[in-house]
């Protein structure tokens, strides 16, 4: 279809471009152009809005042909074919008990801490209450650090962890938020609520 499409295209330019011999081919030709520029926004257009779309990177128009396009890899995390990467992407769906908990956390500047981004941020929707997103959207930037995460536990601005195992999992040795989790495996009483891991960081 992209090709014929295509070729359509060129074909009405190339009769624009050779002066038409009347002008109702040259119209003919113009509207030929016309249909054809339009044809691929207006036909994904319509595509789209027969979809229904929930959270952040939404798929737009059809999937590619290519097997490493970004709408397959998209798809894939979607599907939750890959656990961490769907949890960068997406976000990890929270569960009802732990969106409880936060909500009715008081007296700390974040309800709790989580990576990565997208899964803070859908932390922080369901519940009403700010979520610390660690080491920003792919969770792996040294932010905070570690000894920056211990002052803000110790002030007592954080009042929960939310771990996230499939994403610890594929994180180096030596990276912040592997330190993080360590120091608070070490520290804090895990409890599950659902099946989330949740670490009480003030009493």
């Amino acid at each position: 279809m992209p090709v014929a499409v295509l070729g359509t295209g060129l074909t009405a330019i190339a009769a624009l471009i050779v002066r038409p011999p009347t002008q109702v081919i040259q119209a003919f030709a113009a509207g030929v152009l016309a249909t054809a520029v339009l044809f691929g926004p207006v036909v994904t257009s319509i595509h789209n809005v027969t979809l229904s779309f929930t959270g952040s990177n939404p798929l737009s128009g059809f999937p590619s042909k290519n097997p490493a396009g970004i709408s397959h890899l998209l798809e894939s995390l979607k599907n939750n074919e890959l656990p961490w990467g769907h949890d960068i992407a997406f976000g990890r769906q929270p569960d009802t008990a732990v969106v409880s908990t936060l909500s009715m956390s008081r007296g700390c500047t974040w309800a709790a801490a989580s990576y990565a981004s997208q899964t803070a941020a859908r932390l922080q929707l369901e519940s009403g209450r700010p979520v610390m997103p660690l080491g920003g959207f792919a969770g792996s930037d040294p932010s905070p650090t570690l000894e920056e995460f211990k002052a803000d536990v110790a002030a007592g601005k954080i009042c929960y962890f939310v771990q996230q195992e499939s994403f610890v999992e594929v994180q180096a040795n030596e990276s912040q938020s592997t330190l993080i989790s360590k120091w608070i495996e070490g520290n804090y009483q895990p409890e599950r609520l659902d099946g989330t891991t949740v670490y009480r960081l003030r009493n």
